[in-house]
């Protein structure tokens, strides 16, 4: 069968004008030598194609990875290493709804993200090289070019979630990541750890290393490409966790010289649920915040029952005086230590506004900590003049003494005065400051 005939019957539609053309245009030999060149990038395409789905397989399985990034150091008094998370209000309201952000790595501004040093650059191309020049290279496409393209595909396949560990707050920090109004969200890392363990995601967690690109080399790993950085971001003192998910669709363009292009499309983030009362410790808020940003995270407290600590940054201190300082309970003085001035402000009931009940169950408490409900309840009906009830029987009544033990345990709990462990409820330092009652023997 000749050339044109085979062309004839591939034709879907007005197959006799077809083979016309050919025929008064091309020679046989045009035609099969164009033909051979279709054939041929088809044959790149595929091979590229199942080479590189071959090479990815596993790249998103984070279960057990071949390498890992060391996690902070260990603190020298053997207390838990702090990470923060620096954020506008917006952000700290859809992780608080919608779950911790993982942005894709290509989209942040260094351009380096996610990407090999030169030295390991150089090698790809020196190889590429001595493949051409011996005339016989080992894959029919652009070694150089395909590496390139599957480093952007496990880029766009990372999502990253990025803290810095460690240390006091960072000036440099509010001024780069809160324009106006924001704040810090504090942990540890063995919170974070435990938030992800609780969710659907594989993920890698570690600090990020950061090397000489010009000529320093990293494990040629699709973990490690993730977890370097250039030398210039050392003061970031970055950790991350990572996450992968699969790419919504690749195409390849390849050129019949073999170079290679990728189009990759992916989101652009992913949200995981996270229990924030779990994830966050504190939440700092920036240097100078205005009251109504106080207001409206107090606000967001009770709105979403938070059991986190708000403090003011320690940027806000006056240079002749620190943070309130405890001296003795009940005692409000100022204390001259050497070039410090120390205020200590009494905490009181009427600051908090707390009720005659509030006070019996803060009390009961104190008296009691690290009580179940059904103690703290037993402890407030035993209080000379308390209008709980002990309801013997048990029945009813006992029931809904109880709910009404719980809401005020809850109320305390939103004011920082008491916190629980589980069901066992147990007095803060703040608490034991406003703890004032007339029935309690001196």
């Amino acid at each position: 069968m000749t050339l044109s005939k085979a062309l004839e019957r591939v034709a879907q539609t007005n197959s006799q004008a077809v083979t016309e053309f050919l025929e008064e245009y091309l020679s046989d030999a045009e035609i099969e030598q164009s033909v051979k060149d279709q054939l041929h990038e088809i044959a790149i395409r595929y091979a590229v194609k199942t080479d590189m789905e071959q090479s990815l397989e596993g790249v998103t399985d984070l279960a057990d990875p071949n390498w890992t990034p060391d996690p902070p150091h260990a603190r020298d008094d053997g207390e838990l290493n702090i990470v923060r998370r620096y954020m506008d209000l917006s952000s700290f309201q859809s992780l608080i709804e919608s779950g911790l952000w993982f942005s894709r790595v290509d989209n942040y501004s260094d351009s380096f993200e996610g990407k090999y040093p030169g030295e390991i650059l150089r090698r790809r191309w020196r190889t590429y090289e001595y493949n051409e020049m011996e005339g016989d290279p080992q894959v029919p496409y652009n070694d150089y070019d395909y590496r390139k393209a599957r480093d952007e595909i496990i880029r766009k396949q990372s999502f990253t979630s990025c803290w810095r560990w460690g240390g006091d707050e960072s000036a440099v920090f509010w001024d780069a990541y809160i324009q106006n109004e924001g704040l810090a969200i504090e942990t540890t890392f063995d919170n974070l750890r435990e938030v992800l363990e609780n969710s659907d995601f594989e993920f890698v967690i570690g600090k990020v290393e950061y090397i000489d690109y010009r000529t320093k080399t990293f494990p040629v790993n699709p973990v490690a490409q993730v977890f370097h950085k250039r030398n210039g971001f050392t003061d970031e003192r970055e950790l991350r966790a990572l996450i992968r998910s699969e790419a919504d669709e690749v195409s390849y363009n390849i050129e019949t010289s073999g170079s290679i292009e990728v189009d990759v499309t992916n989101s652009p983030g992913i949200r995981v649920p996270i229990d924030p009362n779990t994830l966050i410790d504190r939440v700092i808020l920036a240097p100078g915040t205005s009251q109504w940003v106080v207001d409206l995270i107090s606000d967001m407290k009770d709105t979403y029952d938070l059991e986190i600590f708000v403090d003011r940054s320690r940027l806000d201190a006056k240079p002749d005086r620190t943070r309130p300082k405890k001296v003795a309970d009940g005692v409000s003085e100022i204390i001259k230590d050497g070039m410090q001035l120390y205020r200590v402000e009494k905490h009181s009931p009427e600051k908090y506004d707390l009720s005659d009940d509030d006070q019996f169950v803060l009390l009961a408490v104190w008296v009691n900590s690290e009580s179940y409900l059904r103690e703290v309840h037993q402890k407030v009906t035993e209080l000379p003049y308390s209008t709980f009830d002990s309801s013997p029987d048990y029945g009813e009544g006992w029931n809904a003494e109880r709910e009404k033990v719980q809401s005020h345990l809850k109320s305390l709990r939103r004011k920082e005065l008491i916190t629980n462990d589980g069901p066992m409820w147990s007095i803060t330092e703040k608490g034991e400051q406003v703890v004032r009652h007339p029935y309690i023997d001196s």
